[in-house]
C-alpha cells in the first residue's frame, strides 16, 4: 500500500511540472542569443574551404610563397623561381607552377637581349684593339644608352674618336715614312715611325728594325767581299728578292755594272748541240736551255791570286814564291785541277759550266762550227799556227769572240767544264768510258786550228794540272739579275 502511494504522489508531480511549463512558467535567468549568420564568400574561397586539402595547408609553403613574391617585386626573378619552386616541394598549386612559367619566359628574354649588347661590347673591342677606331665607334654607339654599360661605353667612344684625330694626323707622316722605306732610307723612315704614336707606327718600327739589321750585317758581308774583289759573290748577295734593291743601290752603285762588265747574257733559247761527226760528239740535235751568265774571259792569274792569299790555299806550282810574275796577271790561270777550279768558283758563288751551256755559249744561236763562223781563221785565236806557243793575254784576240760576246772560247788554254765523260744520251756508238774523267773544252794554244771545234770535247782527269789547262765560270740569271735591274 506504501509503495502505491508513493507512485500516486510522483505521477502528480509530474502532471504539474508539464503544466508549468505550457503555461508560461518562470523567465529564464540567462537569455541564449542564436548564433550569427555566416558571411558570404568567394565561389573560388568556398571551393577552397570545401576542399578536403584546405585545412593542411603547409606552413612552409605560405613562407616561400611570400618570399618569392618579394623577390619578384625586387626584380630578382632567379630567386623569384626558386622560392616559388620550394613551396611547391611542400604544397601542389597549379597556379603558383603557371607563375613560375611565365617568369622563366621573361629570364630568356632578358637574357638574349644582354646577350645581344655583350657581344655588341666584344665586337668593339675588338675593332678597338686592332686599331680600327671607326669601325668601333659603330658598335659602340649601339648600346651607349645602355644602363650597365653606358659610362663605360661613353669613355671608349671618346677615346676611339681621339685615336681617329690622331691617325689622320699622322697618316701623312705614315705615307712618307712608307715611301722612305722603299726607297732603302730605313734610319730616316724609323724617325719617322718613331713621330707617330700608333699601334701601327709602333708595329712598324719593330719590323723595319729587324729588317735594318739584316741589311746591315748583308752590307758589313759585301763590303769584306768586296774588298777581296769577289764582286760576283758581293752581287748575289744583295740581290736576294727579300732585300731591299734600293738601299745597296746607294751603298754600292758601281757594283752591278762592274760584275756584268765580267759576265756575257745567255738567253734562254734552243741551240745546236753536238756534231755527228764524232763518235763522241754524236747525235747532233736542238737543245733549249734556260738563261744564264757566263764569263767573258778566262780566270786570270791575278784574280786567282786574290782567292789564294783571301782562302789561304796552294797556289799553282809553276807560280815563283807563290805568286805570279807581273808581266802574267792578266793571262789566264794554268796548272789547275778541276777540284782547284771547283774550289775556286764555290769562293766567288758561281759554278762551272756543264757541257751544253759551254757549247752554246761559244756556238751562238747559229750553231757555228768556230765561234766567228763556220771556217777558221788563223788571226782569230791563239793557236799553233799563230807561233805564240804561250798563253795569250784574256781577250788579245777580240776578232775571234763568239756571237754573245765570249772571247778565247777556242785556243789559249782548255777549260773545265762540270760534266763527266760520257756518252751523250741517243749515242749509237761504243765508247770507251772512263771512270772519273771530266771533260775540258775548246783546246789550246798548242792545237791546230781547224780541229778546235766548238763541239770538241776532251776528257780529262780531275788531278790533272796542266799549263794549258785553265777555266771560267757561269752562274744563274735568276740569281743576280739581269743588266736592267
Amino acid at each position: 500500500m506504501k509503495f502505491e502511494a508513493f507512485y500516486v504522489s510522483l505521477l502528480s508531480l509530474v502532471v504539474c511540472s508539464v503544466l508549468f511549463v505550457v503555461n508560461g512558467g518562470i523567465e529564464p535567468i540567462v537569455k541564449i542569443s542564436p548564433p550569427p549568420p555566416k558571411p558570404l564568400l568567394k565561389k573560388q574561397e568556398q571551393i577552397a574551404i570545401s576542399s578536403p586539402q584546405s585545412a593542411k595547408i603547409p606552413q612552409e609553403y605560405i613562407s616561400w610563397k611570400q618570399k618569392g613574391e618579394i623577390a619578384e617585386k625586387k626584380g630578382e626573378l632567379t630567386l623569384a623561381i626558386r622560392c616559388y619552386s620550394w613551396a611547391l616541394s611542400f604544397y601542389s598549386d597549379h597556379i603558383l607552377q603557371q607563375r613560375i612559367s611565365e617568369l622563366t619566359q621573361k629570364i630568356s628574354r632578358k637574357d638574349a637581349q644582354l646577350l645581344r649588347v655583350y657581344d655588341t661590347w666584344q665586337r668593339g673591342l675588338y675593332y678597338e684593339n686592332n686599331g680600327k677606331y671607326s669601325e668601333a665607334v659603330v658598335y659602340y654607339e649601339k648600346i651607349k644608352d645602355h644602363p650597365l654599360l653606358a659610362k663605360k661605353v661613353r669613355q671608349r667612344i671618346e677615346y676611339c674618336r681621339e685615336r681617329i684625330l690622331r691617325d689622320e694626323e699622322s697618316k701623312s707622316k705614315l705615307d712618307i715614312a712608307q715611301k722612305l722605306q722603299q726607297q732603302g732610307e730605313f734610319a730616316k723612315a724609323l724617325k719617322m715611325y718613331a713621330s707617330v704614336n700608333t699601334l701601327h707606327a709602333k708595329t712598324k718600327i719593330k719590323t723595319l728594325r729587324k729588317i735594318y739589321k739584316i741589311h746591315k750585317r748583308i752590307r758589313d758581308k759585301v763590303r769584306q767581299l768586296l774588298k777581296e774583289k769577289r764582286y760576283i759573290y758581293a752581287l748575289r748577295y744583295i740581290s736576294h728578292p727579300s732585300l731591299n734593291k734600293n738601299y745597296f743601290k746607294k751603298l754600292f752603285p758601281r757594283l752591278p755594272a762592274k760584275v756584268h762588265d765580267l759576265l756575257v747574257f745567255i738567253p734562254r733559247g734552243n741551240f745546236v748541240f753536238g756534231n755527228d761527226e764524232e763518235k763522241d760528239e754524236t747525235p747532233r740535235k736542238i737543245i733549249l736551255l734556260s738563261a744564264f751568265y757566263i764569263r767573258k774571259y778566262e780566270v786570270t792569274n791575278a784574280e786567282y791570286y786574290d782567292y789564294v792569299k783571301s782562302a789561304n790555299v796552294n797556289p799553282p806550282q809553276h807560280w815563283q814564291l807563290g805568286k805570279p810574275a807581273q808581266q802574267n796577271l792578266q793571262k789566264p790561270v794554268t796548272g789547275v785541277s778541276w777540284n782547284d777550279a771547283v774550289g775556286y768558283c764555290n769562293w766567288m758563288g758561281v759554278r762551272l759550266p756543264t757541257e751544253k751551256e759551254w757549247e752554246k755559249a761559244a756556238r751562238g744561236d747559229e750553231g757555228f762550227v768556230y765561234p766567228w763562223g763556220n771556217k777558221f781563221y788563223q788571226k782569230y785565236a791563239n793557236t799553233i799556227e799563230e807561233g805564240l806557243r804561250d798563253t795569250a793575254f784574256v781577250g788579245q784576240f777580240s776578232s775571234g769572240k763568239s756571237s754573245y760576246g765570249c772571247y778565247d772560247m777556242i785556243g789559249n788554254v782548255l777549260e773545265w767544264t762540270a760534266d763527266n765523260y760520257q756518252s751523250y744520251e741517243g749515242n749509237p756508238h761504243l765508247l770507251t768510258i772512263r771512270p772519273g774523267y771530266k771533260v775540258a773544252r775548246g783546246g789550246s794554244w798548242y792545237y791546230k786550228g781547224n780541229t778546235l771545234r766548238c763541239s770538241k770535247r776532251y776528257p780529262q782527269q780531275p788531278q790533272v794540272k796542266m799549263l794549258a789547262l785553265g777555266f771560267r765560270y757561269v752562274i744563274d740569271a735568276n740569281q743576280i739579275g739581269t743588266r736592267h735591274e
